[in-house]
């Protein structure tokens, strides 16, 4: 059989083979940089489904306005508040996009809470087998645990809090495993905590300071198949490889919005921090 260029000829041949070139590169290749955020208004956000009513039926519904819903903008910066609207609590603020294979860069900062003591204390509590577990968020001081999570594909949590009182900044998901705490609460990774996979509640001590304590800190995700690593400050924290096959977990291999949880007031004992972001930016792998 003649060879490609002998059947097409020289002009030809080169041709083909720039045009075959081209077009492997541009399939391995990133796509260009999305800003997501502006830094002026909401444009491209919008508030996760659910919840946002109270005061049973004659409630007002959910909003999905950004800014009725416990988020503001000032100087450029994107920063939970109180509901700004009677009847409304705290939502969950969603890009518009969906983004499957990805990658993602912003900046954050997370509330401290001055004086209190974000030693854990270890322990264990009865799941819901009533078998003793070891149970989360066992900080002598509840404030340290306040946190944040930026959620994509649906089923995946890069958690924002203190690896001191171990609540780390790595990968968490909802999923039921001996390893698990509180039932269904899985680290893939401890991230600044040393980055050990399915580990809760190690001694954190060990690992250098990552973390900027009251001041931002640079986050870059990225997501392509399987594979989910994160990097904190220039320093890379996660790197794991998740193929999920459990029906419940088949949308988690899916394009889905990239989210900033608000911060559960609950797990925070009161303390009424903010978590803030900025320079949200993202592109396709």
């Amino acid at each position: 059989m003649k060879s490609l260029c002998a059947r097409t000829g020289a002009s030809m041949c080169l041709a083909l083979s720039t045009f075959l070139a081209a077009a492997t590169l541009s399939a391995q290749s990133p796509g260009p940089w999305k800003t997501l955020f502006n830094g002026r208004d909401f444009t491209g956000w919008t508030i996760n489904a659910g919840g946002g009513a109270r005061g049973g039926a004659a409630a007002t519904p959910p909003s999905t306005n950004p800014a009725e819903r416990s988020w503001k903008i000032e100087n450029g910066v994107i920063t939970s508040v109180p509901p700004a609207v009677s009847g409304q609590s705290g939502g969950s603020l969603a890009a518009v996009d969906t983004f499957k294979d990805f990658e993602l860069e912003l900046d954050y900062k997370l509330d401290e809470a001055p004086g209190a003591d974000c030693t854990p204390m270890l322990g264990e509590k009865p799941n819901r087998s009533g078998q003793m577990a070891k149970e989360q968020n066992l900080s002598k001081d509840a404030a340290c645990t306040f946190n944040s999570g930026i959620y994509f594909r649906t089923g995946y949590q890069l958690n924002l809090g203190r690896r001191e009182a171990g609540e780390y900044v790595g990968i968490v998901v909802h999923r039921e495993l001996p390893e698990a705490i509180r039932t269904n609460v899985d680290w893939l990774s401890t991230g600044d905590c040393g980055a050990r996979n399915h580990t809760y509640l190690q001694d954190c001590s060990q690992f250098p300071e990552i973390r900027k304590k009251g001041d931002w800190n640079h986050l870059r995700i990225t997501f392509k198949g399987p594979l989910l690593q994160v990097w904190l400050n220039d320093k890379q924290i996660v790197n794991v490889t998740d193929d999920p096959t459990a029906p419940a977990e088949v949308t988690w291999k899916d394009a889905a919005p990239i989210w900033f949880q608000f911060p559960p007031a609950g797990e925070g004992g009161g303390f009424a921090g903010t978590v803030k972001y900025r320079n949200v930016r993202a592109r396709t792998l």
